[in-house]
């Protein structure tokens, strides 16, 4: 919500959506014309990406780019010399594969993308209210343990 509602980019669909739903049903008639079982299902579920812009990246890299637009420091959440656009890919799809599947790895991986996302969440909204970068401290961070390191 945070991404997406204060991203100043932000276009928007395609269409509106009362224009939308009257293109998806028959998109959807359609489909069921043509397919059964579950390829028809899983194609209706689909659907309401059509309206998104094909202009936004991936969440993960959107994130990263507003995070970029607030000048977020990440500096202080990931370790030094990190790739942090694939980090946040990596905690996304840990988080799918959580969500969707029911499934999870190693606990304190999740743990720790947890206590990155949580710092990450409280340096925007200091950013945003104005607060200098050198009012987070590292000790102010190291309520969270070891984020900066691997």
């Amino acid at each position: 919500c945070l991404v997406t509602g204060l991203r100043k980019t932000n276009t928007g669909p395609i269409l509106d959506p009362i224009e939308f739903k009257v293109i998806r049903k028959e998109l959807e008639n359609v489909i069921l014309i043509k397919l059964t079982g579950e390829s028809s299902k899983k194609l209706i579920d689909r659907l309401g990406n059509l309206n998104n812009n094909s202009a936004f990246p991936p969440f993960p890299q959107q994130l990263y780019n507003f995070l970029c637009d607030y000048k977020v420091d990440l500096d202080k959440v990931f370790p030094p010399s990190s790739d942090i656009p694939k980090a946040l890919e990596e905690i996304h799809a840990r988080r799918n594969n959580y969500i969707h599947s029911a499934e999870m790895g190693d606990v304190h991986r999740y743990i720790k993308d947890f206590w990155r996302l949580q710092v990450i969440t409280e340096l925007l909204i200091l950013k945003v209210l104005g607060c200098p970068d050198e009012a987070v401290t590292r000790s102010y961070l190291s309520k969270f343990g070891p984020i900066d390191q691997e």
